[in-house]
């Protein structure tokens, strides 16, 4: 199974999730890795290295035109590594862009150190040199045609056949271009790659500037929040109502109690026989004795009809008085009104213990409304 590897390492080109899904598919089978490849991630490209390394099947990188920078690391994960007659195999140190305060810049320098001996240590293994010589090689950002990969070690086979005519088309900017290589590119696409690159380095620049700014404006807003939630916390401290004691809050609620109590036997004592049910409902629905009042009256006036069998003919002579009674129990409140010149007729009327016991009832009602 052969598996391309034509494009820069992470971002938009080859990424490690991709490459594994296409070393799964190989199944332990031979795996023939081909690479032209300027680099990209350092990261992404030593997650693809130990994909090849960890593969349980037999490996072999073929570089058809270039494997720089992240590039050759991942060319050395496999067993075997052959160069095409024309291609060129490139090593340098890691580099980065960064931006922020000195702190940043020496902790983004102090990082590329621990990734470079990382790869110190993997082209030493593989070449059997000495690290002193591999960062000499580094420092210097070698290129090794075909005869001097061989010779080197990073290459074990050279192969033979139609020379290509390599040329560099690469977003990277290199230090020690061969010039052989240069002279293949053509001066528009030389312009056009220094363009492109000059255009990210500025959108990289102004992401970084609006990225600090950014970051600028979310502390200033997050100080502003802090000190509105202080003067909030303060206003409420300074707004809290002053706490009852012990003492207070049973007085407070012994007052309660003895209110309910009376409120519920004034309402209780201003029903009429027969209206217990209301009683109960009026009491749960907690209004007060001068509303319950109107509510006696007015169902006293509505269901009269239903107890006249069995109420006396005085009683029934004080229900035609309330039918004739006004609707609104305020209208009533005066004196020398025409509904107590009734009221003070039907009571004049009115014979026997019964029937004085339910004109009281109406007085009083009236009185409470």
């Amino acid at each position: 199974m052969t598996i391309l590897l034509f494009d820069e390492i992470g971002g938009m080109g080859v990424t490690p999730d991709v490459f594994a899904l296409e070393l799964d598919r190989a199944n332990g089978e031979a795996v023939e890795i081909r690479i032209n490849s300027g680099g990209g991630s350092v990261f992404d490209g030593l997650a693809i290295y130990n994909l090849i390394k960890d593969y349980e099947g037999p490996t072999t990188v073929i570089v058809d035109g270039l494997a720089a920078s992240i590039a050759s690391v991942i060319a050395l994960g496999a067993d075997k590594l052959v160069m095409n007659e024309g291609s060129f195999f490139m090593i340098h140190n890691p580099w980065t862009i960064s931006g922020g305060e000195s702190k940043d810049l020496r902790q983004a320098a102090d990082i590329l150190d621990k990734i470079q001996s990382q790869i110190v240590d993997i082209y030493a293994s593989a070449t059997g040199k000495d690290a002193a010589e591999i960062i000499a090689l580094m420092d210097a950002e070698t290129w090794l045609n075909p005869d001097e990969a061989l010779e080197m070690g990073f290459a074990q086979e050279i192969k033979s056949g139609l020379k290509i005519a390599a040329a560099l088309k690469t977003k990277y900017i290199f230090n020690n271009i061969p010039q052989e290589l240069v002279s293949n590119m053509d001066e528009k696409e030389i312009k056009a790659e220094v363009a492109e690159v000059e255009v990210e380095a500025v959108e990289l620049v102004e992401d970084l500037i609006a990225e600090v700014e950014t970051e600028e404006i979310v502390a200033e807003v997050e100080v502003e929040i802090e000190a509105e939630a202080e003067v909030e916390t303060k206003v409420e401290i300074e707004e809290a109502p002053k706490a009852y004691s012990e003492e207070e809050l049973k007085n407070a609620v012994a007052l309660a109690l003895s209110d309910e109590r009376e409120r519920q036997s004034e309402i209780k004592n201003l029903a009429f026989d027969g209206q217990d049910k209301l009683v109960n409902q009026l009491i749960e629905e907690g209004i007060s004795a001068k509303d319950a009042a109107a509510r006696f009256i007015n169902d006293y006036k509505e269901n009269g009809a239903l107890i006249k069998s069995e109420a006396p003919k005085a009683k029934l002579d004080l229900l035609a008085f309330n039918s004739s009674a006004p609707q609104s129990l305020e209208d009533g409140n005066s004196e020398g009104s025409n509904e107590l010149d009734i009221l003070n007729k039907a009571w004049s009327e009115a014979k026997g213990a019964e029937q004085a016991k339910i004109m009281n009832k109406i007085v009083k009602l009236k009185k409470q409304a």
